[in-house]
């Protein structure tokens, strides 16, 4: 009988045991992958369209050889195909694009002849913009900037401010890089076609006006220091 009573005891204590070492295995591995199964549980939606053209001031501020931006894909660009590459990403982490394809390009031009001003480079006319676009351009807070892309459409105030970034923000104040004249036409850039960061200075705009000193606010800025960013959805001809 005291035999059959330890071995019994034995038994019920490695059967409490296991019990025990099984229920907190499973409420670490629970709690240690919360986030797995909250994901599982609540995927998080891809990219979502729109209908509508966008156009926001960059959340990050770069130099003028615009070397400073938030994404790895772009970081062996140079210049404007980095920022361009930069502006696209940001549109489509904000569902910001009509398209999977759909590019967003920086509000800046080029020397050249015929010069490529920055109100067309940057929907996607870079020779220039002989052709009229009957579409809205937006704000990020769907405030209506243009109604139709002329070049007088940046010769006038727009209807409202560039102030708002990729994700919505209110960024309210500070210079961005342009090289634009009040009319839109290009007048100067950062060195190496904006991938040299020193001394020369280029026209910048003011993010938090309307008027036509959004693209040039009568001040210039070096090219070494800081600045951000207006982003243009394209709509190629």
């Amino acid at each position: 009988m005291a035999g059959g009573n330890v071995r019994h005891k034995v038994t019920a204590s490695v059967r409490y045991n296991f019990t025990l070492a099984f229920l907190t295995l499973s409420l670490f591995v629970r709690c240690n992958n919360y986030d797995l199964v909250a994901k599982l549980e609540n995927p998080s939606p891809g990219e979502t369209f729109t209908d509508r053209f966008y156009a926001f001031v960059s959340s990050w501020q770069t130099t003028g050889d615009m070397a400073n931006q938030p994404y790895a894909e772009c970081s062996s660009l140079t210049g404007l195909s980095k920022v361009d590459c930069a502006c696209t990403k940001a549109a489509a982490a904000g569902n910001l694009r009509k398209h999977s394809n759909h590019e967003f390009k920086a509000f800046l031009g080029l020397a050249g002849s015929p010069a490529y001003n920055p109100p067309c480079r940057s929907v996607g006319y870079p020779a220039g913009c002989s052709t009229n676009i009957a579409a809205t351009w937006y704000n990020t807070r769907d405030g209506v900037l243009f109604n139709t892309h002329t070049p007088s459409s940046f010769s006038t105030a727009l209807q409202n401010p560039i102030k708002f970034t990729e994700q919505k923000a209110d960024i309210n104040s500070g210079t961005v890089w342009t090289g634009s004249s009040a009319l839109g036409g290009h007048t100067n850039q950062c060195p190496g076609e904006w991938t040299i960061a020193d001394a020369t200075t280029v026209n910048v705009g003011d993010l938090a006006q309307s008027s036509t000193a959004w693209e040039f606010n009568g001040s210039t800025q070096a090219c070494n220091t800081q600045a951000r960013i207006y982003c243009f959805a394209t709509s190629p001809p």
